[in-house]
């Protein structure tokens, strides 16, 4: 006959070294911060490629380019709002995504939108930036709340 082996080892697997939850979250958040950080900066209307596109290259004035800098800071205010009545109705993950990908969509208009502005024209132009940068702000603002929530469930 064979060994013994007592019933509470036979579905036993080898032994892994424990994990602490502390050394994993560091881990997924490194990732988290080395993956999103780029792409949080260049969501802003202030970076420097936004910067040259709506001064250089579309000419708007100083003050409508000061209100469009400005708009992800009004933005994460209106959050505050929009955010809890979202998450009554939607799961962390949804909202997450949602924004997620309307940002996306949003550029990719934004794209399309550029071969057609006027670029001599400021004031035909500027309302069209300033909804759109609106819109980008309003959808990383929910995003990042978003982000962070559905985080947490993990």
């Amino acid at each position: 006959m064979g060994k013994f082996v007592p019933a509470h080892r036979l579905n036993a697997t080898p032994t892994q070294p424990h994990r602490s939850p502390l050394r994993q979250a560091l881990k997924l958040c490194i990732i988290d911060g080395a993956a999103s950080s780029p792409l949080s900066y260049l969501w802003l209307p202030g970076n420097f490629i936004v910067a040259a596109l709506l001064t250089e290259f579309f000419h708007l004035s100083e003050a409508s380019y000061g209100l469009i800098v400005s708009l992800p800071f009004w933005c994460n205010f209106l959050q505050i709002f929009l955010t809890p009545a979202l998450a009554h109705h939607f799961p962390a993950k949804h909202i997450t995504l949602v924004a997620a990908w309307g940002n996306a969509a949003g550029w990719l208009g934004l794209t399309v939108a550029l071969t057609f502005l006027p670029r001599d024209n400021p004031a035909a132009s500027t309302p069209v930036f300033l909804g759109f940068f609106f819109v980008f702000s309003l959808l990383a603002a929910v995003n990042g709340v978003g982000w962070n929530s559905w985080t947490q469930e993990w």
